[in-house]
């Protein structure tokens, strides 16, 4: 309607001006002119007004989407925003064309755009386009401390959960939980929960959190997803049994399990240990100590299995590729299934327990952790019962372990501009 409204008054004033009507129409036409300059003027600035915000809305999105996402090569991030921009644009308008710019710089992406608009009224002016510009730019949340416990499913409710009259105490660090769910950390009945900052991507229920947890938070990335398997898999044991009395165990592939009896007293030479195709059964009464160990499970059933009353000592290696670690779960055995560690015997673990795939249960009685300097825990989700209670560190240094467990952040990447 406006073209052909615009097409007709120009028309006409170009009657008005190679006519010889007389003074009249020069006077009109004089008069007709600052109108619709004016009126032509305020209906271009308005369509350039809307395609502004266009690209805005795609320059911000875009800046937010390359924080949000975990790479360490700038090129890949800065692909990311481009094609996040000129998705949204396509999405949001089609016939605006615009190639963006995109920086980044450490803790900040910069995204600026601008387009040619055809202009329709302002041309009788002479004006026949306008230039549009955007710039947005947006920077990380601010780092709060080192995670220590990390629930790496992206879904799940109650992702980290603490019922009944369980306590955790997180000293130093983050409780994280990366499920989206609005209730990814929870607590229930009596249980409590204290830590530097609690973290959800999701939300969080429950009023035993001391502080308050953080919504809305960052996905944290997951400092062992590219652990390597071990390849030499040949069974040197079958269906371990270790019964009453004391025991030496050395290094090597355990199949269909490893099984420490009552009153069985293990003691582990450093090494890896791997427990294939069955679960690392610890019984009540049963002790098992070790330094420098690692104990990798792999294969169907591989799970842990420790129950109530058992006694627990070992330390992780310094050095390898399970440096810190002294349980891990291969991420694509036993999916789904759950590792429980019960108390009520002394536990005393100095690394990491790694199931990334596995949920890990905590019940049972006692103090788990007390004295130990590092002792992260990441697993797929995290339930603490019974009255358990959890203490954990995770002072590398203290430790002698190499520092790789990532800072955590506090929200999400926000726009400053």
């Amino acid at each position: 309607m406006m073209i052909p409204l615009i097409n007709s008054i120009k028309a006409l004033f170009a009657r008005f001006r190679s006519g010889a009507d007389g003074n009249a129409a020069i006077i009109f036409a004089l008069v007709l002119l600052p109108i619709l300059g004016a009126v032509g003027t305020a209906v271009d600035y308005s369509r350039a007004s809307n395609v502004r915000s266009f690209l805005q809305n795609a320059a911000d999105t875009a800046a937010i989407a390359a924080l949000n996402k975990f790479e360490t090569e700038d090129s890949v991030l800065l692909q990311l925003a481009k094609d996040t921009f000129n998705a949204n644009l396509a999405q949001s308008h089609t016939s605006i064309t615009s190639v963006p710019n995109i920086a980044q710089n450490g803790e900040s992406v910069t995204v600026t755009a601008n387009t040619s608009l055809h202009t329709i009224a302002m041309g009788i002016l002479n004006v026949p386009s306008m230039q549009v510009a955007v710039t947005s730019t947006a920077v990380k949340a601010p780092r709060v401390g080192p995670v220590c416990v990390l629930a790496l499913d992206p879904a799940a409710a109650g992702s980290i959960s603490l019922d009944g009259g369980a306590s955790m105490t997180a000293t130093g660090c983050v409780v994280h939980a990366n499920s989206r769910d609005e209730y990814a950390l929870e607590t229930n009945g009596s249980a409590v929960a204290s830590a530097d900052t609690f973290c959800a991507v999701g939300g969080y229920d429950g009023v035993g959190f001391t502080p308050w947890p953080t919504k809305n938070c960052s996905k944290a990335v997951d400092p062992y997803e590219n652990l390597p398997a071990p390849t030499a898999l040949a069974c040197d044991h079958h269906s371990k049994q270790f019964n009453l009395g004391t025991h030496a165990a050395s290094p090597g592939v355990y199949c269909n399990g490893f099984t420490a009896h009552a009153h069985a007293e293990i003691t582990l030479a450093p090494g890896l240990y791997v427990i294939k195709d069955g679960p690392l059964s610890l019984l009540a009464h049963s002790t098992i100590t070790g330094n420098g160990v690692t104990l990798y499970l792999i294969g169907e059933g591989a799970v842990l299995d420790i129950k109530s009353q058992s006694n627990v000592n070992l330390t992780a290696p310094v050095t390898g590729d399970y440096a810190g670690l002294v349980f891990v779960q291969d991420a694509s055995s036993s999916i789904g299934a759950t590792s429980s560690v019960e108390g009520g015997g002394t536990i005393q673990i100095v690394g990491g327990i790694y199931l990334p795939t596995q949920t890990l249960d905590v019940g049972g009685e006692g103090v788990i952790g007390a004295t130990s300097p590092y002792m992260p825990i990441i697993a797929s989700n995290i339930n603490f019962h019974g009255n358990a209670s959890v203490s954990i560190s995770v002072d590398a240094v203290a430790a002698g372990f190499p520092e790789v467990l990532p800072d955590v952040r506090a929200g999400s990447p926000r726009l400053i501009n």
